[in-house]
């Protein structure tokens, strides 16, 4: 209540007032299960009976009315498990004038601190409030908002009342005021409590603060451990998210508030492959990047989200080349058209080497975040708010500007309550200006949500229409922010780290470098089969995304290789595992068994140092067919059981490789020759010895008988 009207209370009411607030203090020493506690994010929550007062939406912004009179803050408010008595109220503290204050009371709420109170309204029933527009248990609650009590016209009897006790003609009123919304018991027993802003802004600025909000449309996906068929790889979008980025690009379609989209390709596809919602939506998206370029400018982006100084330093500029190769592919497979000169949005840490992965993507400007930043030496000069020149070590120069990390966090601030959060950031923004409101440069931020950022309706509905013909803040794409947010040539920043980054160990590089060799010989064997070529580089690309982290890409990566290892395992060596010749020379039959659903272009190749191969050791061969026979001339040089290794390759990639044992059994002539000629030598020897023993013999048997 305002002072001026203080006066007027009955005494009864001043003795309500007064039980009411001995009970409040009884409370405060007995424990009553209807208390509940305070959030410092500001929504409360009854013990064991989940949220009791949400915000559905409100008034971002309060001006006087045409005719002079009180404005509105309008508060739509759900308390569905709330008792059927109980009452709501309004305290308006002191305004802010500073952003530190501001950050002070998203922490601790003004009622619980020293902040002065300005003024609070009459605790008034649930039940004689209007039902809001979204459903039973909500309602709507209408303040009149008045510079002074002497205001003209005033309030109507019996409306919930502030009194901002200033002179709104000379401007004094201005700002962003801290508003504890209650909810009580008839009593007094608070049953819950948040913390929302009223921001007073009686005309509009004639230099409103410019703002770029990045609007990612991305959803992470992994790469399945057991897939075979590499057009399965990633795990689709879930029905959840499908229906979320839907109506994030939905939402964004039907505004008029200019926004920089930032799509994810890789979610871009699985999008279009979720349903004919999906597709809509992407349709959707391709006509806000072509049709409204001045509302939705759309900036490029990898495949997946990498770290393009982290490949950068570990020497993997083929990566980043395939990532941009890849997204540019894909977004003009859907029609979706990005924004030159580019501006690339970096959320991760930031190096030296991502100025060479920057030029690597031709990059012209940069956004980073501010926690990547040094502080500018004292009296360098550096304006708060505007772009700045950042070098990249022995890299390039670029105009860059810093994603603001407060406001960033403020998009994740309360989940449970994220009308709340969008009213927070409203404010923050409107604080932020009248920090500075009469600067003669244009100021300007830059956000980007904090990651795995999860947009709602009721968060969607509240920040655009905060953004929304705001009398301090003019909201602009990444392209017309650089543009008319000037960036002086001697502003120059520095980042917080400037030695290289640590994303990608040698041994996980190394196996990406293998990884990408082994993909590439694939490439050249397969033919007339671009989805599985497709469908293995969107799996390698899918596991570089810098949201995994080490383990979770060196996961990733084994992943692909069994995806890989299973296509090669399609073509097999069938043949006898020994084969006879039986002859010196002759023709070993080999079979390569191919269960691929696309041709496969190759060689066959034979070794062996025990066999000469007088044709060639080496076939080309095409597998167009389950069964494909060759043979290869060989040549014995030795009798016996001989190893002869077999493939099927192609250069700098084995398919299938196997070894098999060759029995030569043949005899040679000179061999034939040599052991006929051995056998006569033997038979002659044996009968000439026959002879002459025989002849021994009847000597000795005549010499016998003459004696």
């Amino acid at each position: 209540m305002s002072r001026g009207r203080v006066t007027r209370r009955a005494l009864p009411a001043a003795a309500a007032a007064l039980v009411a607030s001995l009970l409040v203090v009884a409370s405060a020493v007995l424990p009553s299960p209807a208390l509940g506690a305070t959030s410092t994010k500001g929504t409360s929550k009854a013990a064991g009976q989940g949220p009791v007062l949400t915000l559905e939406s409100q008034s971002n912004w309060v001006t006087p009315s045409a005719a002079g009179g009180p404005g509105t803050f309008t508060l739509v408010l759900s308390a569905v498990d709330a008792p059927a008595d109980a009452e709501v109220s309004v305290s308006v503290y002191a305004r802010l004038r500073t952003r530190s204050g501001y950050e002070a009371t998203l922490h601790t709420p003004p009622s619980q601190s020293d902040a002065p109170e300005v003024d609070h309204t009459t605790p008034v029933p649930l039940a004689q409030l209007p039902t809001g527009p979204h459903g039973a248990g909500v309602v709507q609650l209408r303040v009149a908002v008045e510079a002074s009590s002497s205001t003209s016209p005033a309030p109507a009897a019996g409306t919930p009342t502030i009194d901002l006790t200033c002179t709104a003609a000379r401007g004094l009123c201005t700002g962003v005021y801290p508003a504890v919304v209650s909810l009580q018991s008839p009593a007094g027993a608070p049953l819950g409590q948040f913390t929302t802003y009223l921001t007073y802004a009686p005309r509009t600025s004639a230099d409103p603060l410019r703002f770029a909000w990045v609007v990612p449309v991305s959803a992470p996906t992994t790469v399945r451990a057991g897939a075979t068929d590499p057009s399965k790889a990633l795990t689709p979008l879930s029905p959840t998210t499908a229906r979320s980025l839907t109506r994030l690009v939905g939402t964004l379609h039907q505004s008029s508030v200019p926004v920089t989209l930032e799509p994810t390709p890789q979610t871009v596809e699985a999008l279009s492959k979720s349903g004919s919602a999906g597709r809509a939506a992407v349709a959707t998206l391709a006509h806000l990047s072509t049709t409204r370029p001045t509302v939705d400018e759309t900036v490029a982006q990898t495949y997946v989200p990498v770290d393009l100084g982290g490949l950068a330093a570990a020497g993997e500029p083929t990566e980043i080349t395939a990532q941009v190769t890849a997204a540019r592919s894909v977004l003009k497979q859907y029609g979706v058209s990005v924004t030159a000169p580019t501006t690339w949005v970096s959320t991760g840490q930031v190096s030296d080497a991502t100025g060479t992965g920057l030029g690597q993507v031709g990059a012209t400007h940069v956004v980073v975040p501010d926690i990547q930043l040094a502080r500018p030496p004292v009296g360098a000069g550096v304006t708060w708010g505007w772009p700045f020149q950042l070098p990249f070590g022995k890299g390039p120069t670029l105009t860059a500007s810093a994603s603001d990390s407060v406001l960033g966090s403020q998009f994740a601030a309360d989940p449970g309550d994220p009308a709340l959060a969008a009213a927070q950031l409203v404010a923050d923004l409107a604080i932020i200006h009248f920090e500075r409101p009469n600067t003669s440069t244009p100021r300007g931020m830059v956000a980007v949500p904090v990651a795995g950022w999860h947009e709602t309706a009721r968060f969607l509905d509240q920040l655009l229409s905060g953004l929304k013909n705001s009398p301090v803040v003019q909201p602009v794409t990444l392209a017309a922010f650089f543009a008319t947010v000037p960036a002086p040539t001697t502003d120059v920043r520095h980042l917080q780290s400037a030695g290289p980054a640590q994303a990608l160990s040698k041994a996980l590089a190394a196996r990406l470098s293998t990884a990408r060799l082994r993909l590439t010989h694939f490439g050249t064997a397969v033919r007339g089969a671009p989805s599985v070529l497709a469908g293995l580089d969107q799996a390698l690309l899918a596991a570089e995304a810098d949201y995994r982290g080490r383990a979770g890409m060196a996961t990733s990566v084994s992943a692909f290789d069994k995806i890989l290892a299973h296509q090669l395992s399609l073509v097999q060596l069938s043949t006898n595992r020994t084969i006879t010749l039986t002859s010196r020379t002759g023709w070993i039959p080999i079979t390569v068994v191919s269960a691929a659903p696309y041709a496969i272009r190759g060689t066959l190749s034979v070794s062996s140092n025990k066999f000469n191969f007088p044709d060639s050791t080496a076939q080309p061969l095409t597998l167009d067919h389950p069964n494909n026979s060759v043979r290869f001339h060989v040549e014995a040089r030795t009798l016996g059981d001989s190893p002869l290794t077999v493939q099927f390759s192609v250069p700098g990639l084995v398919f299938a490789k196997t070894q098999v044992t060759v029995r030569s059994t043949a005899t040679s002539v000179v061999g034939v020759i040599l052991t006929v000629l051995a056998v006569l030598v033997l038979l002659g020897w044996w009968a000439r010895s026959w002879r002459t023993g025989w002849r021994r013999r009847a000597a000795h048997e005549a010499a016998g008988s003459t004696t």
